[in-house]
């Protein structure tokens, strides 16, 4: 599947693996994290854990809260750095989180392995 062309589901939890919940959430390779509504993560008990910047086409730079989440995607459960969206923004898995999952390969490890 090529990425930003499909969804996946994968359930989401907090740190401590609870309270689980599927979400349905776009591949994004080109998106560096992977992004969920900030009021879903709260809901989960997830609380920021810092502020980053990034810089939004059309938008100059801004600062969002990410924290840590599990994700758990066919049968694997990993922790990923996920940024607190807009309440009702569409799910997005972006290249460190597909990274985790094998599902993208590292560009500066081509040839590597």
């Amino acid at each position: 599947m090529r990425l930003g062309s499909g969804f996946v589901e994968v359930e989401v939890s907090n740190p401590e693996g609870e309270g689980w919940v599927k979400v349905k959430a776009l591949l994004d390779g080109r998106s560096m994290y992977a992004r969920l509504p900030g009021d879903l993560l709260l809901r989960l008990g997830v609380r920021p854990g810092f502020r980053r910047r990034f810089v939004i086409a059309g938008e100059g730079i801004t600062r969002y809260d990410v924290a840590v989440v599990l994700i758990r995607l066919n049968g694997r459960v990993l922790p990923t750095l996920v940024v607190f969206g807009e309440e009702g923004s569409a799910p997005v898995l972006g290249a460190y989180t597909l990274m985790e999952f094998d599902m993208v390969s590292d560009p500066a490890m081509r040839g590597r392995r």
